[in-house]
């Protein structure tokens, strides 16, 4: 495919050398990832060939445009995001005339996240409709939860996946009493024509469009420009999804957690250095002190998730810290005090200076006379084997320092990858995206030219494979 000359959705062609990423049975169901789509008939081509709105006298033709405003906190979940945004639903459907509702407006039932969204949820509120008797036009407001799930983390930096599943459920023929099926299209002008982040007042950098589209104080995006999948089952596609990724401030975590961590384990180096000089009941009572704090800081390693994984090195990163500090509380006088040494020699200088033990001598140069001349013999390598297990847990807490450094390079990358792989500005913003209008006598045939079905972008042959479609689609 090298070198082969595609078309985007704007109808604009593209040269593309990608290939297949991967392939691999799969089942009925197949995916859609935007970006763009691929190659398709040039305009009279397609117009020669064209076929009835209504291919299945079940099936009805729907585009559903949707307009992303911004995210904000959901003030009845905790750590919990709404999409604040619009629809417009077109439908072309000669049986509409005989099932709108009371104000003229036919259109299709959502269902979001797997729950009915209507007006007595507040999910989708209807807004206005128009038509002209062959395509009905209907907006809706749109204030619905995204589903939050952990894509990595690694204290303090996690990235979540926040995502919104819109499908579009069934009507029923008032008179035939049979069910109609709602049929996604695209429309094939330009991608932002069928999903489009409402461009800021103040230019349309990235920049301008984060700082729009984030209304969270809790989250930051890793990217606005979101991910999009249409989901084909049987021959048919009326579900798709967004999906964003935002990352929960792990520099915030770092000032408020990492830093009084790096405080308190200098203060443990503190404490052991003076662990011989100082009392028992001293040591251990600082020894608590910093064991408590520890305990309130690391409550905000450990963050909720719908999938909690027991290991992590989260986990081992908690688990090095308490064993650090349980040796680190260890005072020396607690193991036996029994190696002949200078210190010895002090504790009852008129007695062990003047008399000659058997081992003394090893441990004492000097012996005999005054007790500020004792001095260790270096040689022994075990004279403060008593403070060795303090001396160890400042090490390993020194150690497990590591795990939030090598958690940041590990972070950046997986966001760079994140960014690597997200559609591109032009997908969500663009300046000459053409709108479909209802007026006029052809609005019928205005309908075809302007919109594909979903299930189109799918090649026969390619139904059982994971493939590049090319420029950014891929189908499954």
């Amino acid at each position: 495919m090298s070198g082969q000359i595609r078309q985007d959705a704007a109808g604009f062609s593209n040269r593309s050398g990608s290939s297949p990423i991967s392939s691999g049975f799969g089942s009925e169901q197949h995916r859609l990832e935007i970006g763009a789509m691929f190659a398709m008939d040039v305009p009279h081509e397609r117009n020669q060939q064209r076929q009835p709105v209504e291919r299945d006298n079940d099936k009805i033709p729907v585009n559903n445009f949707l307009l992303l405003k911004h995210i904000k906190e959901d003030p009845d979940v905790e750590g919990g995001v709404l999409l604040v945004g619009t629809f417009k639903q077109t439908v072309c459907c000669s049986q509409a005339t005989e099932n709108h509702d009371d104000d003229g407006n036919f259109y299709f039932p959502y269902r979001i996240n797997e729950e009915n969204a209507n007006e007595s949820n507040g999910r989708v509120t209807l807004r206005d409709g128009d038509n002209n008797g062959a395509v009905y036009e209907t907006s809706f407001n749109v204030l619905a939860p995204l589903e939050i799930d952990t894509v990595l983390d690694y204290f303090p930096f996690r990235i979540d996946k926040a995502t919104i599943t819109i499908e579009l459920g069934t009507k029923t023929n008032k008179k035939t009493k049979t069910k109609l099926h709602p049929e996604l299209h695209l429309n094939m002008q330009a991608k932002p024509s069928n999903i489009r982040i409402q461009s800021p007042d103040e230019g349309i950098s990235t920049h301008e469009i984060k700082s729009k589209m984030d209304r969270s104080t809790n989250y930051d995006f890793v990217t606005p420009f979101p991910k999009i999948r249409y989901y084909v089952k049987n021959k048919s596609c009326s579900k798709f999804s967004v999906t964003f990724y935002l990352v929960d401030s792990g520099f915030a975590k770092g000032v408020t957690t990492i830093i009084p961590m790096f405080l308190v384990f200098w203060m443990n180096v503190i404490n052991c250095r003076f662990n011989k000089e100082m009392e028992t009941d001293n040591y251990l009572g600082n020894a608590a002190t910093f064991a408590l704090t520890v305990v309130f800081l690391l409550g905000r390693v450990v963050t909720k998730s719908r999938m909690e994984k027991s290991y992590s090195t989260n986990t081992l990163y908690i688990i090095l810290v308490f064993i650090s500090l349980m040796l680190c509380s260890i005072p020396a006088k607690f193991l036996p005090y029994n190696i002949v040494d200078c210190d010895w020699v002090k504790e009852d200088p008129d007695t062990r200076c003047n008399h000659s033990y058997e081992n003394i001598s090893i441990h004492c140069n000097s012996t005999c006379g005054a007790c500020d001349t004792c001095q260790d013999d270096d040689s022994y390598k075990f004279h403060d084997v008593h403070i060795w297990p303090a001396q160890m847990g400042v090490w390993i807490f020194a150690f497990s320092f590591l795990i939030p450094f090598v958690h940041f390079i590990l972070f950046w990358i997986n966001k760079k990858q994140i960014h690597l792989s997200s559609p591109l500005k032009e997908d969500f913003i663009q300046e000459k995206s053409k709108k479909f209008k209802i007026t006029g006598e052809n609005a019928v045939e205005s309908y075809m030219d302007c919109f594909k079905p979903v299930t189109s972008l799918i090649k026969e042959d390619r139904q059982m494979i994971e493939y590049d479609a090319g420029d950014g689609y891929f189908v499954k």
